[in-house]
């Protein structure tokens, strides 16, 4: 979530407007997300990101649907061997995910692992 997520931000202070509370600012809102954050940071399976700014949704983002190393740009870094999809040079390391593969099978959704 975003430090100063102005949806979050305006929906909690419409909320306190309307149930005769005080509202809140940026700063106030950071610090209670923070402190809600704590509490779920202390699960073994969970952790938390937050990020400067006041985005409020993030996964309309297309950069956020890949799982390799690719940047904004859309360019893997470093840029790796592309994987043989023949003969005995197919069976290698997926240069991505580092499993055992063979031919197309490497990596075959990621445009550029597969010559």
């Amino acid at each position: 979530t975003a430090k100063e997520d102005s949806v979050m931000l305006s929906y909690y202070n419409l909320f306190a407007l309307t149930h005769g509370l005080p509202t809140i600012t940026a700063d106030e809102y950071l610090v209670k997300v923070n402190q809600i954050l704590d509490g779920l940071n202390s699960q073994a399976n969970l952790v938390t990101y937050l990020v400067d700014g006041t985005e409020h949704c993030f996964l309309p983002h297309a950069y956020l649907y890949t799982t390799d190393t690719r940047g904004a740009a859309g360019t893997l870094q470093p840029p790796p061997e592309a994987c043989t999809t023949s003969g005995e040079a197919s069976h290698v390391s997926c240069p991505v995910s580092l499993v055992n593969c063979a031919g197309d099978q490497c990596c075959p959704r990621t445009p550029g692992l597969v010559d």
